[in-house]
């Protein structure tokens, strides 16, 4: 949950399971006061920026050809 966002933090996220490096979600950052819907309360990392991280476009390309979920380490072990 963010508390004072507005102008501070960018308006896009992606929370990331940092065992596989699965994208878990990701979205447009919920307004102040407002909590990210997630069913699962496991360990995940918060990242926020304005585009999309190049590795986060290199795991969803590497899930496409192998047919997988997006992970940033798909693309390292093979």
């Amino acid at each position: 949950m963010f508390f004072d966002a507005e102008g501070r933090v960018p308006s896009k996220y992606w929370l990331i399971d940092p065992r596989t490096g699965a994208v878990l979600k990701s979205g447009k950052r919920p307004p102040d006061y407002v909590p990210i819907e997630f069913d699962r309360y496991e360990p995940s990392i918060l990242i926020c920026a304005e585009t999309t991280p190049a590795w986060v476009s290199m795991a969803q390309h590497v899930a496409v050809e192998s047919h997988a979920s997006a992970s940033i380490f798909a693309g390292l072990a093979g």
